[in-house]
């Protein structure tokens, strides 16, 4: 039992208490703990609205299939594609037959507008809820990135895809 006795303890000081009132008869004294926290604010940079518009001359029934579509951004090299599911309030945008007036939703992308961007949006031609065709359409195009700042991607008509 002596042996017992004769630990190295090398633990913090509230388990050295905690052993000290093992082996002791006394009771253990108490233990308390200061703790000191420094409140500080980070500030990220704030997202960035952007307006999606398209129209239809033809007679295709088109959408733009937002849940599907993707955005980069670039600094120094292209960022990885990241989805517009969740940052639009619908998952896509439905520019029947005939439509040349610009129908257009806002998306809420992460990060702020301060940086060029490229989207890869996907457009489907559907008929009673089936695809029959699909395009991908680069905006503004699949080796060009938009200004800074930019806040409307204006695809114009899509039906010139099909």
């Amino acid at each position: 039992m002596e042996n017992a006795m004769n630990l190295k303890i090398t633990l913090v000081p509230t388990v050295l208490l905690l052993a000290a009132a093992l082996f002791s008869s006394s009771p253990a004294p108490q233990a308390t703990t200061n703790i000191t926290t420094t409140s500080s604010t980070v500030t990220m940079p704030s997202g960035c609205d952007i307006t999606i518009k398209a129209s239809n001359s033809g007679s295709r029934n088109l959408f733009v299939v937002l849940e599907r579509s993707e955005v980069r951004s670039k600094q120094l090299v292209a960022g990885p594609w990241s989805s517009l599911d969740h940052k639009c309030p619908r998952d896509e945008m439905h520019v029947g037959p005939h439509t040349e007036n610009l129908l257009s939703t806002t998306c809420e992308l992460d990060l702020t507008c301060n940086l060029p961007r490229q989207y890869k949006f996907l457009i489907q031609e559907k008929n009673d809820g089936r695809v029959i065709n699909t395009a991908w359409v680069y905006f503004p195009s699949d080796n060009s990135w938009t200004a800074s700042n930019t806040r409307t991607i204006n695809l114009g008509d899509v039906s010139r895809h099909f």
